[in-house]
This record gives structure tokens, C-alpha cells and sequence, in this order.
């Protein structure tokens, strides 16, 4: 098979059924969130987020790649717009979230107009 092919498989098929899998294992757990922005080399700013949760599944605790959201500015409400999206594609409520960790940047912990 071509490249292409593969690509198309693996974003059409594949991680459809594995984020379903993956929001099906989350449903009704409290989670904690660990999240980070980064720009990139072409300047694009990015935040990604991942998750930790006890998987009932797999009888333990695990961490997952929730997803990586482009962003056009890094302010804290941006990234808690970003955020949010992402948790809203997992049907994950924010009540739930227990937990948050970041790099301490002000943008995620600080006291005013921040992320937490």
C-alpha cells in the first residue's frame, strides 16, 4: 500500500476507535489534567494535553495523550478555551478533574487571568 493509504487508515479508522475506546474508559472517572503550551518551529503555538485516571479496564492508573490544539495566542483564557475544547471531544466534565499540572508558566498558574 501507498503512504497515503496508510495515512488515511490511520486517521480515519484507527484513532476514531481508540479515541472512542479511550472515552468510553473515561466516562464517569475523576481525572487529572497535566497541560502545556509550546510554539513550534514555524512559530505556530500549540498547547497539548494529557490525561491521568484509573482505567477500570486495565485496573490501573493511566496517563493519555488527549490531543494537540493549535492556538493563536497563549493567554489563559485562550489555552482554557483549547482546553475545554479537548474536553468537551472526550465528553470529560471539568468537575471532575481533580488534579492539574503544568510548568508553572503565569499564563497556567498565575493569580490573574490564568488557566487555573
Amino acid at each position: 500500500m501507498h503512504r497515503m493509504k496508510y495515512s488515511m487508515i490511520i486517521s480515519e479508522v484507527l484513532s476514531v476507535a481508540l479515541k472512542d475506546e479511550l472515552r468510553d474508559d473515561l466516562e464517569g472517572k475523576k481525572y487529572s489534567i497535566l497541560m502545556d503550551e509550546a510554539t513550534d518551529i514555524s512559530s505556530e503555538k500549540k498547547v497539548f494535553l494529557c490525561i491521568k485516571y484509573f482505567s477500570e479496564k486495565h485496573l490501573c492508573v493511566e496517563d493519555q495523550f488527549l490531543g494537540l490544539v493549535s492556538v493563536i495566542e497563549i493567554t489563559g483564557e485562550a489555552l482554557f478555551n483549547a482546553m475545554q475544547t479537548l474536553l468537551h471531544e472526550f465528553k470529560l466534565n471539568l468537575r471532575d478533574c481533580v488534579g492539574f499540572g503544568t510548568d508553572g508558566a503565569n499564563n497556567m498558574t498565575g493569580e490573574n487571568n490564568s488557566v487555573w
